[in-house]
């Protein structure tokens, strides 16, 4: 087996990258795990890692831990932070207001308030604001559609069903919904 060249710290040729690629390769990994799932990029690790195996062997990892000085440190985990009797207090009497409130007032008023809220949210940080916030959401409750994609099947139903055809009642009731 021969002896392979592992790189040293002071080694010029391997410590200067070009600067775009050392800042676009920090915003590039960023992008990358923004737009690709877990998944995918676990798959893509360890093909990297199966690919340096077969070039450099199976005891090219165990070299490199062995060069590494720097360890993380093995610390205790921390103490999980009390709450205190306000904060549990605090809450509890929100949520009672929020429930007397909730019985109080009708669905139609509450609705009210809820809507002046969102329109003050969108006066202060703009029409985007809401628009940043579902592109971060990852998961959908189950059975959720979209406004515009409830419109997209509606309008599908209701030509469908306008079709002479056995099934156009019940896509007339489809259609309805």
């Amino acid at each position: 087996m021969k002896k392979r060249h592992l790189p040293r710290k002071n080694d010029p040729k391997k410590t200067r990258p070009f600067p775009n690629a050392r800042e676009n390769g920090r915003l590039g990994g960023q992008v990358r795990a923004d737009t690709y799932t877990p998944n995918i990029l676990s798959e893509w690790a360890t093909m990297g890692g199966m690919a340096v195996i077969n070039k450099y062997g199976p005891d090219y990892f165990r070299e490199i831990r062995e060069l590494r000085t720097n360890y993380p440190r093995r610390e205790e985990p921390p103490a999980p932070a009390v709450i205190s009797r306000r904060v549990v207090s605090g809450r509890e009497n929100g949520k009672r207001g929020g429930l007397a409130r909730a019985l109080k007032y009708s669905r139609a008023q509450l609705r009210k308030w809820a809507r002046r809220g969102g329109l003050a949210t969108r006066d202060r940080h703009g029409p985007d604001f809401y628009r940043k916030i579902r592109k971060k959401r990852t998961q959908y409750p189950k059975g959720y559609i979209t406004q515009k994609t409830k419109a997209k099947q509606k309008a599908l139903y209701t030509q469908v069903a306008n079709s002479a055809g056995p099934m156009s009642a019940l896509w007339r009731l489809l259609a309805k919904e």
